[in-house]
């Protein structure tokens, strides 16, 4: 075979490995963009915006009700003003002060005078934590137990709170100070607040 014909031979064999590694550097039409991935988790400042600013002074009512261990059926009620002082809040956690007033002379003597209180909020607006720092003992009752947070909410426009504890009070509720605190009863505190201020009233 001549030189030529050699060379001729070479290259048909070699053509489709050059074209075959050729098509292997040539660009592809870019694919469709992937989806961002999700976020990192929101910090704090992210969660606290979330919630309301609940921060100032609140007033709100409780009513107020006894079940006295004397009889089955020896209950009583009344009812409470509240002060509910919002001091601090970060996020959905809440410190401040609640406070009871009667608004008559005997509910003067049957609602207690409230304490330093924590809560805890979350995203959805249950209160999932509540804690005070007195017990509630008024002019007619002894508290023998440390309230006992049973359920809440809270929204942009107040709080809704139930408490229970049990005490000693006079029994029968003739507000009679001869009678001794002397009779097991259970109470129930059902407070609602919904009236904000920016500043706590004065007196």
């Amino acid at each position: 075979m001549s030189p030529g014909a050699v060379t001729r031979a070479a290259i048909s064999l070699l053509a489709p490995l050059v074209i075959l590694g050729c098509g292997s550097t040539t660009p592809t039409a870019p694919s469709a963009a992937a989806p961002a991935a999700s976020s990192s988790p929101p910090t704090a400042s992210v969660q606290a915006a979330q919630y309301p600013s609940w921060l100032g002074y609140w007033q709100g009512s409780s009513g107020l009700n006894f079940q006295y261990h004397r009889a089955a059926d020896s209950t009583g009620s009344s009812h409470c003003e509240v002060g509910f002082n919002v001091r601090t809040q970060t996020g959905g956690v809440l410190s401040g002060n609640l406070g009871f007033n009667g608004s008559s002379l005997n509910s003067d003597k049957q609602c207690p005078s409230g304490g330093a209180f924590s809560i805890v909020v979350q995203p959805d607006g249950t209160i999932s934590f509540f804690q005070l720092g007195e017990m509630l003992s008024s002019h007619e009752c002894a508290a023998v137990t440390e309230v006992r947070f049973v359920r809440g909410t809270a929204t942009a426009e107040g709080f809704s709170i139930q408490l229970v504890d049990r005490a000693r009070c006079r029994f029968p509720p003739t507000f009679d100070d001869r009678l001794p605190l002397d009779t097991e009863t259970d109470r129930t505190f059902t407070i609602g607040i919904d009236r904000h201020r920016t500043t706590v009233p004065q007196p």
